[in-house]
């Protein structure tokens, strides 16, 4: 679930959910995802491409040498589902955990 922000206005950080295999994380608008990814142990989460004519070209991996925490902005449009059940969320492959801010 994502935590939106609202200006001046302290916030909890956003509760993180297991990534086991997949996970489909609601998308927010362009330059408002602050997408936090944490990974036990070494290995790689992936943001899977979009399907729209302007997503990506390939998929986003995330790589972690050892356990950690990585933030990262995306452009949702380019890694947005557009069709099917999972409409309008965005596809994180791997073993961890995931959070999103959703900037104001």
């Amino acid at each position: 679930m994502n935590t939106v922000l609202k200006r001046n206005v302290p916030s909890d950080m956003p509760e993180m959910t297991a990534i086991v295999g997949e996970y489909y994380l609601p998308a927010a608008a362009d330059d408002k995802m602050l997408i936090i990814v944490n990974a036990s142990a070494a290995g790689t989460i992936t943001i899977v491409k979009g399907d729209a004519k302007w997503g990506a070209k390939d998929d986003l991996d995330i790589v972690f040498e050892a356990a950690g925490s990585k933030a990262l902005a995306v452009e949702s449009a380019r890694y947005v589902i557009t069709k099917g059940d999972n409409r309008g969320k965005i596809k994180i492959t791997g073993n961890g955990s995931v959070g999103c801010v959703v900037l104001p």
